[in-house]
């Protein structure tokens, strides 16, 4: 699905910047569409959301993984990789239950605002990292991971 937006996905890996401020909008748009796709009153609405989601997401995770590449040491990268996955699958082990108790006692609508809610936080630090790098260009991160 978001295999036609990759050449402008990899211009936007050319400098640490541009991926920060790429990350702080697609991060930002998962968090909106999390929460329009709770809000959602008919189904046309929640796909539409869903979608929304689906596209952020898409291109976002490619993004982090140039990040990572840029900013990261050879030698230390393959272990930058991993941590970061391990902590999304922290993340979550840790917030599902809570969120699925809110989904149970509460409603969908309510557990998928509260999974908004958990997913902000990451936002304003996209914009922390964006002022803080770089202006320099770097080399082209790429978007693949088997070279690392």
């Amino acid at each position: 699905m978001v295999e036609p937006l990759r050449p402008r996905l990899e211009r936007l890996t050319q400098r640490p910047t541009t991926v920060a401020y790429g990350l702080l909008a697609f991060d930002g748009l998962t968090v909106v569409a999390v929460a329009l796709f709770a809000v959602a009153g008919n189904f046309w609405a929640a796909a539409g959301a869903l979608l929304l989601r689906t596209v952020a997401f898409g291109l976002g995770d490619p993004l982090v993984q140039a990040w990572l590449v840029q900013n990261t040491k050879p030698e230390t990268r393959a272990t930058a990789l991993s941590f970061v996955g391990q902590a999304h699958a922290f993340g979550e082990m840790a917030g599902g239950p809570g969120v699925g108790w809110i989904g149970s006692t509460f409603g969908l609508r309510t557990a998928l605002l509260v999974a908004a809610v958990l997913l902000a936080p990451a936002v304003p630090f996209y914009l922390v990292a964006a002022r803080r790098s770089p202006e320099a260009e770097v080399a082209p991160a790429g978007l693949e991971t088997a070279d690392l």
